[in-house]
């Protein structure tokens, strides 16, 4: 018998919160693997504005493999971009990161120039996809915990090796989540699609984004198709994007 829920549609379809929120992109041009000009970021970010993107937070990684880009630095480019931008019709901006828990991680929680967080103590995080050591992990959760931050673990889908005991300790560890909205899709392969759909439907995500890095990921407004169900899910967490802008 057909079903209301088995009608797909894309998210521009389905419609998107009245202040939403893209909390997690990379186009902060020219510091990492995300938009690489001025020219390509504002282009993304006019698309995304006629869409009824209000309001994006770049999230650039901090990584052992990007040693250039520290809290400070990413002050001063993010300064400067945004005069670039300031008579154009492009969303509102704030300036986060993206966290890689390395072994340079350490460096960069004590630094006395502190985290770029979503609100003043949310921090975005993410381990390697080819597999890490959870009592690292844990570990270095627990630093974050110290200085009194709550750690915002991107991607969950994304690392195909951990079980889902290995999820529900992370969530013990404090760690909130955020869902790749294309891991939907089929982007990320077959294993991540189903782990993104059985993490939403246990409700483990507080947060949904983009992960942008260019127009290839324009997709996730455009071709990524979800039922009605899903959407209901998914929209709960775009709305919840918001309450993590303007509180720092």
């Amino acid at each position: 018998m057909f079903s209301l829920f088995s009608t797909k549609k894309t998210l521009i379809k389905y419609g998107l919160p009245t202040q939403m929120t893209d909390v997690h992109m990379h186009l902060l041009p020219g510091v990492d693997d995300g938009a690489k000009t001025v020219e390509e970021s504002i282009a993304l970010l006019e698309k995304l504005y006629s869409y009824g993107v209000k309001r994006v937070i770049f999230t650039p990684h901090i990584a052992m493999s990007f040693p250039q880009n520290t809290t400070a630095s990413l002050r001063e480019c993010f300064e400067e971009f945004k005069k670039e931008v300031s008579t154009l019709s492009v969303p509102q901006l704030h300036l986060a990161a993206e966290y890689m828990l390395d072994e340079g991680f350490l460096k960069h929680l004590n630094s006395a120039d502190g985290l770029l967080t979503f609100d003043g103590e949310r921090v975005l995080v993410e381990v390697s996809f080819r597999g890490c050591s959870m009592t690292v992990v844990q570990e270095l959760l627990f630093q974050l915990s110290l200085k009194k931050y709550i750690p915002v673990l991107a991607h969950p889908e994304r690392y195909p090796y951990m079980k889902m005991e290995e999820y529900k300790m992370l969530r013990d560890c404090g760690c909130e989540f955020q869902l790749n909205i294309a891991a939907l899709g089929s982007r990320y392969g077959k294993k991540s699609h189903e782990i993104a759909h059985k993490l939403l439907s246990q409700y483990m995500y507080e947060y949904a984004a983009s992960d942008m890095h260019g127009m290839r990921h324009m997709g996730v407004y455009e071709d990524v198709k979800i039922d009605a169900q899903t959407y209901k899910r998914l929209s709960m967490l775009l709305e919840n994007n918001d309450t993590l802008w303007g509180k720092e």
